[in-house]
C-alpha cells in the first residue's frame, strides 16, 4: 500500500468517525421528539409515572432476557396487558434509549454499547 493510500484511508476513517458522532446526535433527538410524541398521544396529562408503569414493567420483563427478541403479543401475554399498551410503552422505552427495534414487530433491551455499534452498520451500509 502505498503512502497515499494510507493518507488517503486515514482520512476517509476521520470522514466516516465525523459523520457517526453526527448521526449519533441526531439519534438521540430523534428519539427524544419520538417520546414526546408518544406521551401526548399515549399518556393522560394526571397520569403518575411510578415502577409500576406499564414501560416500566416491558423494560424490566425485555431485561430479563437482553439477548431475547420479544413481540408486543409476547410481552402483553407475559405481563397479563393489552397489545396496543404495550406497543405504547415500547416506543416509549425506546425513546428512552432502553428498549431497541430488531426488524418489523420485534425487539429487545438496549445492550450498553450498541447504539454508537448500531450507527457505526448503518453509515457502513450507507
Amino acid at each position: 500500500m502505498t503512502r497515499e493510500e494510507i493518507i488517503s484511508l486515514v482520512s476517509r476513517i476521520n470522514e466516516i468517525r465525523s459523520e457517526v458522532a453526527r448521526l449519533s446526535g441526531l439519534q438521540k433527538e430523534l428519539r427524544s421528539l419520538e417520546s414526546q410524541l408518544d406521551g401526548i398521544a399515549d399518556t393522560p396529562p394526571h397520569a403518575a409515572k411510578d415502577a409500576n408503569s406499564m414501560v416500566e414493567r416491558v423494560i424490566a420483563l425485555v431485561e430479563t432476557s437482553p439477548e431475547r427478541e420479544w413481540t408486543a403479543e409476547e410481552v402483553a401475554e407475559t405481563l397479563a396487558a393489552k397489545v396496543p399498551s404495550v406497543r405504547a410503552a415500547v416506543s416509549k422505552a425506546i425513546g428512552l434509549e432502553r428498549v431497541q427495534r430488531f426488524g418489523r414487530g420485534r425487539f429487545r433491551a438496549k445492550v450498553p454499547d450498541q447504539a454508537v455499534k448500531d450507527i457505526e452498520n448503518e453509515v457502513i451500509a450507507a
